[in-house]
């Protein structure tokens, strides 16, 4: 049979740091207001309207599957161990983040 992909990658942990990191940068590039995001964010809609590209700004859903698809790639590359460093941080974020959006 022909070759067959597998996760045997990454473990059940490095799924969930990855799964975290993917999540926070989908929230940062859609909604957070980190300088200068909101001014690019604000400049898409305006230049681009309705068009595609402006949903990869505004949309969660849009955005989230190419970031996703892009922190697996990362995460399967030779550049695996240095993007661990940002991972976890990001994964930590995340976590600390949906916390702290649980207290009043």
């Amino acid at each position: 049979m022909g070759d067959r992909v597998t996760l045997a990658w990454v473990s059940s942990w490095w799924a969930l740091v990855y799964l975290l990191a993917a999540y926070r940068l989908t929230r940062l590039w859609t909604r957070d207001s980190l300088p200068p995001l909101p001014a690019f964010r604000q400049y898409v809609q305006t230049r681009w309207g309705t068009r595609p590209w402006a949903e990869l700004v505004d949309c969660p859903w849009c955005s989230g599957f190419w970031i996703s698809l892009g922190v697996v790639l990362l995460a399967s590359s030779p550049v695996a161990p240095l993007f661990q460093w940002v991972a976890v941080p990001l994964a930590i974020s995340a976590v600390v983040g949906l916390i702290a959006s649980r207290e009043s």
